[in-house]
């Protein structure tokens, strides 16, 4: 953790202070992201599909080769889940910051690169609906999600692709794939429920200009 932490850092002095560096640009990225939560029960009719998400926000780029460079990123992220189970249906929004942090490889005169690298995912704000219906009644409840109920900091991967159009326009896909539990299992244990180990996948299309 102390490492990705020193790595964070690094990439974060070289974000606001890149001007002082020759090989440093930045850029603005937006997208759209589909977003779910999976996890280690097996039940052949409690399903989590893939619900929409947007993304959108700042990054700095430092090349230290003409096709590598390294980006940091800052970003608000609309994410969640949904559980499905029968008749009810609950969903779970998180609006995070996410700092993700990545090596990039440029291919094919510099119009493709590949990137890789850790993300840092921190929670501001949950909110939850709760939909159940029958044939004699129906619930629609929405509200604030418990915060002791889900982590706030997550650590995930990210992989990624992106295409330049021009010099400065591109478009490209990521995948986040979280690497620590998304739920609290010390309040799952706490509450005597079955501790679930539950992980974060956000699956992105993005859009940038690159100055």
């Amino acid at each position: 953790m102390k490492k990705i932490i020193c790595i964070f850092s690094l990439a974060a002095c070289m974000l606001f202070s890149g001007k002082s560096f020759a090989q440093f640009q930045w850029g603005l990225r937006a997208g759209f992201q589909m977003t779910t939560q999976t996890n280690d029960v097996n039940s052949d009719n409690l399903k989590h599909p893939l619900i929409p998400g947007a993304n959108a926000g700042v990054f700095g780029e430092y090349f230290f080769s003409d096709n590598m460079s390294v980006t940091a990123d800052l970003l608000y992220s609309l994410e969640g889940f949904r559980d499905k189970y029968d008749n009810y249906k609950f969903t779970v929004r998180f609006h995070d910051i996410d700092l993700p942090i990545a090596f990039n490889y440029y291919v094919m005169g510099n119009r493709l690169g590949l990137q890789v690298g850790p993300e840092l995912g921190f929670t501001l704000a949950s909110n939850y609906n709760y939909k159940y219906e029958s044939k004699n009644f129906g619930i629609d409840k929405s509200g604030e999600v418990e915060k002791e109920a889900y982590n706030l900091f997550n650590v995930g991967i990210m992989v990624g692709v992106n295409y330049f159009f021009t010099e400065n326009c591109f478009a490209g896909l990521r995948g986040v794939f979280g690497l620590t539990n998304a739920l609290n299992e010390y309040k799952l244990k706490s509450d005597s429920w079955e501790a679930v180990n539950s992980k974060n996948i956000v699956l992105s299309l993005n859009a940038g200009y690159r100055f």
